[in-house]
């Protein structure tokens, strides 16, 4: 593939069609109580999108689906994300921006083949010390789930955020500019 093909645009669900679309900032259930998408914001870029697949497949043949809870975040959204947290450990400042904001980074969590949930650290933006990546004071089941989440990403070529566990940015994310 063309690095000018890698820039481009995609949807989701045309790369790893079983994954379930939870976009949080299109509902209510985000920290904010409310959705700040009109639209959803279902989209990567090709060269993240083919990284992704690989970690679904690598997933999928251990018994998981992946759950998306954010992708692509214009850079509006960053804005009025970081009026209300200006924390830069949990949300990065708008003029610097996002690897959301570039389509090279993605939210995501596990459930199992039917699509129930599965046990992990915590919810989705829970702004604590809990929510790091590090697998220390973890019990099973929630320690299997995200060392295997976390596995299937590095391998297919994202690195892991240590204050997010859900987080996930494409080690690429230096060719894509801010959208």
């Amino acid at each position: 593939m063309q690095q000018d093909n890698l820039k481009e645009f995609d949807r989701i669900g045309h790369w790893v069609p079983d994954a379930i679309l939870d976009l949080k900032y299109g509902t209510q259930d985000n920290f904010l109580g409310r959705a700040v998408y009109d639209v959803p914001y279902d989209q990567l870029r090709s060269g993240t999108l083919r990284k992704l697949k690989c970690a679904a497949e690598r997933l999928r043949a251990m018994g998981y689906r992946l759950v998306i809870w954010d992708a692509f975040r214009p850079l509006a959204v960053q804005k009025l994300l970081w009026e209300i947290v200006k924390d830069p450990d949990f949300v990065a400042p708008p003029d610097r921006g996002s690897h959301h904001n570039r389509g090279c980074a993605v939210d995501v969590t596990l459930a199992d083949p039917q699509g129930k949930r599965l046990a992990m650290p915590t919810a989705f933006d829970d702004f604590s010390g809990a929510a790091s990546a590090s697998l220390d004071g973890l019990e099973d089941p929630v320690r299997t789930h995200l060392q295997d989440l976390q596995a299937a990403m590095v391998s297919a070529g994202f690195e892991i955020y240590i204050n997010e566990w859900w987080h996930f940015t494409d080690t690429d994310w230096e060719i894509y500019e801010l959208v």
